[in-house]
């Protein structure tokens, strides 16, 4: 059988026998958020809005002054727009970067009836597109077969671009007018305007985003020249974001400089024709676009002549790093406009290049998931387009700086997918500290050898201010060879700005080895420099020219189950000669047993392994390899079972913050953690002012393992616990009880503004602010603060509301408001982080009460509030004038609580299945100048072996009683054991001043029943008393001497113990003239030893 009939075999099969939908379903998505650090994502996501949002402030601040504009578009159409300043005091811009692309990068050939057989055109895909407006959501391009209306607006913007339409068109457009058609025409879109969009991406790849297009960035012109190649902050923080989320590819272009000779006045190496790239071009994780003429393509796909556009920007980094990385078709593309339903244009740039890319690497994801039943990682995607793209340069092999890896082959990429175990491997791995990782293939003599690795590298150090630093950025260096008997093959890389080798690449993320045509075996060789940050790094592998017996595939990585079920997987095999495969299962843990639906096959076909008898294996994630063998080669695929337990005894959850007993807690916005749990699917967590949990201040199910409680008051004593819980049943218990007290706030710090000078706006122009100043005069830190403003303005949605920090504190920015409220005026509200939701009335004014602002003010929390303080609002619209008419900040110190009690205790013994007074000398709290009824102690943890009585009656976890009680002899320790035994049990103290000490522990000793005293041996006299009562006894032991005397009711009246003891005779007198007339037990008790007297008193 040929390679090429072989492979017609290979999609038919997949299209018969894949068991995936074509879309990213919210299964698949909650998937991929597994393996996201959430918490870290929504955490960058805040910091990138704060950090945009001051940034602009500061930018359009400067403006103003300055005379720069803010926003234009110039005489090409180019739109820009002021987005920060740089380190050194320059603009820097946001700069638009103006069905022949998916003739020129094959995409064609995955459509319906492209010749590929796959059908693929972005069903149930999404595509995300920021740029310098949106397009026009009613354009006839949007519906079509892939369902109508697919575009839609995720920001809430409402400014129409006809950049930011025509891009749209390349990705999603159905092929209305033919020529328009877009590169995946039945998926949808969402469109977002470029203003904050660091954490705008942020968010969207907590939810789950594949991919999004960028078509914009610095304009070269307007930055200062150490920019031009330069790892910058933004480069980073982009960076950070991938690490973060591994499944998410940033596609963004490369610019449109390449004519510009000038701007860079020291580009690297002096050669002005190279170094213009800026901001997230010069970004090691994402895929950076070139623009490419049309290509010439013979019928089979394979290219015949292509060339650059010259307008597109050349790099490298200034490390030499290969950027651009690839490059697509945006030269005179036909596509959508935003000014009519019907309307279209023809526009060049690596504005168009991009998302021609972007929307085909978008097909090629539809099909991984096809075929193999999950979505590839980003640094796989990337790895495949860079790893199958056609050199465009013809003369001077290998990557450079203005191609990057080539052209975009999608037609390729998308073979090499469905050849994958047969004529191709992909695969993503992990390299941990140390480790070698190694793969022996065959080439197959007839194509070229390749093989390549693809990481997304951990965030790097950002350059500021020096041009042409070539200190690598790379933090993880990894390394492939490619070796055989004759030799070792290196990969490429850049020696100069126009000049490659192959050799040890220390700069780049992606590394790629051409061997060429070659025959027999060759062994891939994965290993690492250094040392590994977070130890260990995921890394994709991709080889095609080669060929193999057989392959299996999972359609399923990985399954979560019960101990009580089971974990069922489905396998796809394949083989290209005739042969018999075996199957087996290896590195089960001990216990677990494999049953495969077949041992063996010797034909295509579809077999499952499910995994049994897990009860016996602790939670947690276990790796499997299934391996088959037909006597000539092993393969093996790895699969993962993550396992759960009903019963969470041996895997309690573990709090961490607040600490157990801590004090002066804030009582705004609290958070409480504990350490993530292997066997917990969520968390419910409950705050309690008792400590037997009867009233629940606030509760919460969690997935993560943080909660903020709110709602809280000061100087309160709480208690809080968290329930692991997953699927497999209810058998699940609370955590250990932990306990705070929040601290007593000092809100009596009002400062309101005198000045209002500068607190207008005019409507003469947009972007006007308007701010008044506020002076805190008081050397004061911050525990919660709160502002209050009245502002006059027409139609509130046009304003943006925020407090900016004193100099001292970095002048950062909080923002109360974003565009609220359409079309109502005027604003009377007090913005508080425990304030209710955004709520806008239709009458004006359109905001009042107490709101929760935008961002948390919670921010503040432990600064010094000294300096002058601003309350501000911008005007994002012109004509509209406004003002603010009056504005207030108040301050909550955190001031400390009461001095807790004094507390001595001492071991409380006593005697089974008998009742013991508890007394002063077991347990006494003070407090000076208090009474002892002021000290009041809470039951928190019970006697495991008995009860705590007042009065008589059981009291239980949460009930109070005093010393006072103590001291009266109204508490005992009651118990029915028969034998010796200790115990414990633990109270809070309480004195008047809510001085409270937490977690005090009584430990109880107990000996056996008592033994009885003979009666004769004990001696009460005169009796009835008529003053004083006389007792002695005669005794063996030498043991403290207790005497206790007892009403009818049960209450003691008097006690007394003697610790110092004669042997063989005891004696003592009580003065019993305060005690009424009456029947009364005395009781006397040594060792365990005891007896009981009646006494009368009569006086």
């Amino acid at each position: 059988m040929t390679q090429k009939s072989f492979k017609k075999l290979i999609v038919c099969f997949f299209l018969v026998s894949s068991f995936s939908s074509f879309s990213q379903t919210r299964l698949q998505i909650e998937e991929i958020k597994k393996n996201y650090n959430l918490n870290k994502l929504s955490s960058l996501s805040e910091t990138f809005k704060s950090n945009f949002l001051r940034e602009k402030e500061k930018a359009i601040a400067m403006a103003i002054r300055k005379g720069w504009r803010i926003k234009y578009t110039n005489s090409n159409g180019t739109l820009y727009e002021l987005m920060k300043v740089s380190e050194d005091g320059f603009p820097m811009y946001y700069k638009t970067d103006n069905s022949d692309a998916a003739l020129s990068t094959r995409t064609n050939w995955l459509h319906n009836n492209g010749g590929l057989g796959l059908n693929l055109e972005g069903q149930g895909m999404t595509a995300y597109i920021w740029d310098g407006g949106l397009a026009r959501s009613t354009h006839q391009e949007y519906d079509g077969a892939g369902g109508d209306n697919r575009y839609s607006i995720g920001d809430g913007t409402s400014t129409l671009s006809f950049h930011g339409a025509h891009v749209t068109g390349i990705i999603i457009a159905s092929g209305v007018d033919a020529e328009a058609k877009g590169m995946t025409p039945q998926a949808k879109g969402i469109g977002h305007d470029w203003n904050n969009d660091e954490s705008e991406i942020t968010d969207a790849a907590a939810n789950g985003m594949l991919l999004s297009n960028h078509s914009y960035g610095f304009a070269l012109e307007d930055v200062s020249d150490w920019i031009a190649g330069a790892y910058i902050s933004n480069s980073r923080n982009l960076d950070e974001i991938l690490y973060n989320a591994p499944y998410y590819l940033n596609v963004t272009s490369a610019g449109n400089s390449g004519n510009d000779n000038t701007s860079n006045a020291v580009p690297l190496a002096g050669n002005a024709s190279f170094d213009k790239l800026t901001g997230w071009s010069t970004s090691k994780n994402n895929l950076v676009v070139a623009n490419a003429q049309d290509a010439t393509i013979n019928g089979d796909g394979t290219l015949n002549f292509v060339s650059i556009n010259g307008g597109s920007s050349e790099g490298p980094t200034d490390d030499l790093r290969i950027k651009p990385d690839i490059t697509g078709n945006g030269t005179s593309l036909h596509s959508t406009f935003e000014s009519a339903d019907n309307a279209y244009a023809r526009i060049s740039g690596t504005s168009m290049s991009s998302p021609n890319v972007c929307g085909s690497l978008l097909l090629l994801q539809q099909h991984y998931n096809n075929t193999q039943g999950v979505f590839m990682r980003a640094a796989t995607l990337k790895g495949l387009a860079l790893h199958t793209a056609d050199d465009g340069s013809f003369t001077v092999p290998g990557p450079d700086a203005t191609w990057g890896w080539g052209l975009l082959n999608a037609k390729k990429a998308a073979e090499t997918i469905t050849d994958r175990g047969l004529l191709s491997e992909i695969r993503e791995l992990e390299l941990s500290q140390g480790e070698t990782h190694t793969l022996t293939v065959k080439a197959d003599g007839v194509n070229p050898l390749i093989a390549s690795i693809s990481w997304t590298d951990v965030p790097g150090t950002a350059v500021s201010g020096v041009a042409n630093d070539g200190t690598p950025v790379l933090v993880n260096d990894l390394d492939i060879r490619v070796s055989n008997t004759t030799g070792t093959f290196m990969p490429w890389r850049l020696t100069s700005v126009n000049t490659n080798d192959k050799g040890d690449n220390i700069v780049d993320p992606y590394e790629r080895v051409d061997v060429g045509v070659g025959s027999g075996d060759y062994t891939i060789t994965v290993t690492h420099k250094g040392t590994l940050t977070n130890g260990s790094q995921r890394f994709s592998l991709i080889v095609t020219g080669i060929s193999s017996d057989f392959t299996i595939a999972t359609t399923t990585s990985a399954v979560d189950t019960c101990t009580s079920g089971n974990a069922l997987f489905n396998f796809n095999y394949r083989q290209s000669i005739p042969t018999t495969t075996n199957f087996t299962a290896e590195n089960l843990p001990t216990g677990m047993t494999a049953n495969f639906s077949t041992t063996s096959l010797s034909a295509d076909g579809n077999f499952t392994v499910t995994f049994e008898n897990l009860d016996g294996l602790d939670p947690g994630t276990y790796s499997v390899d299934i391996v088959g063998n037909n006597g000539n080669i092993s393969k093996r695929e790895t699969v993962q079972v993550r396992i759960f337990k009903d019963d969470f005894t041996n895997h309690p959850v573990v709090l961490s913050t607040p600490a157990d007993g801590e004090r002066e807690v804030s009582m705004s916005q609290t958070p409480l953690t504990w350490q993530n749990n292997i066997n917990a699917q969520s968390y419910l967590v409950q705050v309690s002012d008792t400590p037997s949990f009867s009233t629940i201040i606030a509760s919460g199910n969690e997935t993560d393992t943080d909660f903020i409680a709110t709602g809280l008051s000061e100087d309160t004593v709480y208690y809080w616990r968290v329930k692991p819980e997953n699927t497999c049943g209810t058998n699940s218990s609370f955590s250990e009880i932990r306990s705070f007290q929040t601290g007593i706030a000092n809100c009596s710090y009002t400062y309101t503004a005198t000045d209002f000078s500068s607190g207008f706006v005019g409507g003469l122009e947009a972007n006007e602010i308007a701010s008044v100043p506020i002076a805190v005069t008081d050397n004061i830190v911050i525990d919660k603060l709160t502002a209050s403003v009245t502002i006059n303005h027409t139609n509130v949605s046009n304003l943006r509301v925020f407090i900016q920090e004193p100099n001292a504190l970095g002048s950062n920015n909080i923002y109360f408001l974003n565009n609220p409220c359409d079309g109502t005026d005027n604003i009377d509200a007090t913005f508080d982080d425990d304030g209710s939701v955004l709520s806008c009335s239709p009458l004006a004014p359109a905001i009042t009460g107490t709101i929760a602002p935008a961002e948390k003010l919670s921010a503040e929390r432990g600064k010094n509030a000294m300096g002058t303080w601003f309350i501000a609002m911008r005007d994002l619209v012109a004509d509209d004038g406004g003002n603010i008419a009056a504005a207030s900040i108040t301050i909550c110190t955190k001031e400390p609580n009461s001095s807790p009690p004094a507390f001595t205790s001492n071991v409380l013994t006593a005697v089974a299945n008998a009742s013991e007074t508890i007394m002063a000398t077991h347990m006494e709290a003070t407090t000076a100048s208090e009474t002892a009824a002021q000290q009041v102690y809470t039951l928190v943890v019970a006697p495991a072996l008995g009860s705590i009585t007042k009065n008589g009656i059981p009291i239980i976890v949460s009930d109070t009683f005093t010393q006072e009680d103590i001291n009266l002899g109204r508490m005992a320790f009651t118990n029915s054991q028969t034998s010796v035994f200790n115990d414990e049990f633990k109270v809070d103290i309480l004195n008047g001043t809510n001085g409270w000490l937490p977690n005090q522990t009584v430990s109880i000793s107990a000996t056996a029943s008592l033994d009885s005293f003979d009666l004769g041996s004990i001696s009460v006299f005169p009796n009835p008393s008529t003053g004083e009562i006389n007792v002695s006894v005669d005794t063996s032991l030498n043991d403290a001497m207790v005497l206790q005397l007892y009403d009818l009711q049960g209450r003691l009246i008097y006690a007394s113990k003697d610790n110092t003891i004669t042997t063989g005779f005891f004696s003592k007198k009580i003065d019993v003239n305060a005690i009424s007339n009456g029947i009364y037990l005395l009781k006397i008790k040594q060792g365990n030893k005891a007896g009981i007297k009646k006494v009368i008193i009569s006086k």
